[in-house]
């Protein structure tokens, strides 16, 4: 895997190979809470089924979606090199507008990694995220197109 970005001027990297069960490499991100930038070293063992966190929304669809469904997901925030334990719970259903349109969706909590997200997962097959919102950020992620089937 390989990311590289910017926050604020700085450059951000992420570079980890995934073999054998291992992952392995280097992460260079900003550390709370003045956001400095640290590099860690990383080199670990990965549980069966562990998700990398930048694919968990991704995988969503494959969740078998159900009022009160909860599951625990070993993830591996290679940002910070280490591995994770997420809850992800729905906790109900509600109407959600975003720019693609209205949907009857899952309420769906994230628990577990570097602060909770809120997920909207549509209610009808094929699931779909509709909106993705990080607590306390000032941030949202909305689905602004559909693509016609």
């Amino acid at each position: 895997m390989s990311q590289r970005g910017q926050m604020q001027g700085r450059e951000t990297s992420i570079e980890v190979t995934v073999s054998g069960g291992r992952a392995t490499g280097k992460a260079t991100t900003p550390a709370p809470p003045a956001g400095d930038l640290t590099t860690t070293d990383i080199d670990l063992t990965l549980p069966p089924g562990a998700l990398d966190d930048n694919v968990l929304t991704a995988v969503a669809g494959a969740f078998r979606w159900a009022p009160g469904a909860t599951w625990t997901v070993p993830v591996f925030a290679s940002g910070q090199g280490e591995m994770r334990q997420v809850t992800v719970t729905v906790t109900g259903t509600e109407s959600v507008t975003v720019p693609a349109g209205t949907f009857e969706a899952y309420r769906v909590e994230l628990t577990g990694g570097s602060s909770p997200v809120t997920i909207f997962v549509t209610t009808a097959a094929p699931h779909h995220v509709v909106k993705i919102a990080p607590a306390g950020q000032p941030v949202e992620f909305v689905l602004v197109a559909r693509t016609p089937r």
